[in-house]
């Protein structure tokens, strides 16, 4: 059965489009730049309306330092995770965006970063994909979830959300994709304790929740 996205695949859809175009449960960006004050202002804002309350943002290290120095950043560490990663000898690069719901998951692989420019003012491709049109690309990116949180060269300070999304990308075609977070095996990991601290060798910088 087609979803609303694919009826119109000819129409140009944006990534901010795409966030609120249904009621998402989980969600798991990867991105090389990262601005804090357009995630929180537009695109967590466009998952918090809809009750999304399980955000991830994977983002190479020099884009984690960066997004530290700017001002009014409130809610990481509180409404979402940010998680730096350290790719030795080269940058962690790739932009890609898991969307899981009770109405079917999405995965999102483009060029654009998470930020203004690479949600808006850029010329950027994106690739919307669905489990039954390329049930492939779920398993390539299950794949690359379990490599990026078990490859020893990379280094990255929290990996229990891999395990989930990995999971979730691989049933993703079945049934159980219809199923809610709380009723896959697992569920994405929550926010330990009271405070919220990542770091790295070699990066000395960390988010910590107020």
């Amino acid at each position: 059965m087609e979803t609303s996205i694919e009826v119109e695949r000819t129409k140009p859809v944006s990534p901010v489009e795409l966030l609120a175009s249904r009621r998402w449960e989980a969600v798991l960006f990867t991105t090389y730049a990262f601005s804090i004050s357009f995630f929180e202002s537009v695109v967590l804002r466009e998952l918090q309306i809809s009750g999304c309350k399980d955000i991830w943002v994977l983002t190479d290290v020099e884009g984690y330092a960066a997004s530290l120095l700017e001002e009014r950043a409130t809610k990481v560490g509180r409404d979402y995770r940010l998680i730096p990663v350290l790719a030795p000898g080269g940058v962690f690069h790739p932009k890609c965006t898991y969307l899981a719901s009770s109405e079917g998951d999405i995965l999102l692989v483009g060029s654009g970063n998470l930020t203004f420019g690479g949600y808006g003012r850029n010329v950027e491709v994106l690739d919307v994909l669905v489990p039954h049109l390329q049930p492939q690309a779920f398993i390539d990116f299950a794949h690359f979830l379990e490599a990026l949180a078990t490859r020893p060269e990379i280094a990255v300070p929290d990996t229990a959300w891999a395990h989930w999304f990995a999971g979730r990308a691989r049933s993703a075609n079945s049934s159980i994709s219809q199923a809610t977070p709380d009723n896959l095996p697992g569920k994405p990991p929550a926010l330990p304790g009271d405070s919220q601290s990542l770091t790295i060798p070699g990066v000395s910088d960390k988010v910590s929740r107020p």
